[in-house]
């Protein structure tokens, strides 16, 4: 448990992306939601190769559009570099 108190303490320093508890819902024909990521949580030390596995329509490609700034989370936090990629995209994509 302590070690993954260290990996998912958003620190600019040792590590360079953390996504915490990400939750995307869509809305879609009268109001009907359609949930494309449920409460994902990992990080990646800098430097680290990883990959995202799923069968379709798993999130996967919803997760990294949160991670370029191109979609906003509806709840939870993703950071790069220390940086929130929704309130501060500029010094995340640095």
């Amino acid at each position: 448990m302590k070690d993954l108190r260290k990996v998912f303490i958003p620190d600019r320093y040792f590590i360079f992306k953390l996504i915490n508890l990400i939750i995307k819902l869509f809305i879609i024909k009268r109001a009907r939601v359609k949930v494309a990521v449920e409460k994902v949580t990992f990080g990646i030390k800098n430097g680290e190769c990883f990959t995202l596995l799923g069968v379709n329509g798993a999130g996967k490609t919803t997760t990294f559009k949160i991670l370029s700034g191109e979609i906003i989370p509806t709840s939870g936090e993703a950071y790069i570099g220390g940086y929130n990629v929704s309130n501060d995209l500029y010094n995340a994509r640095r």
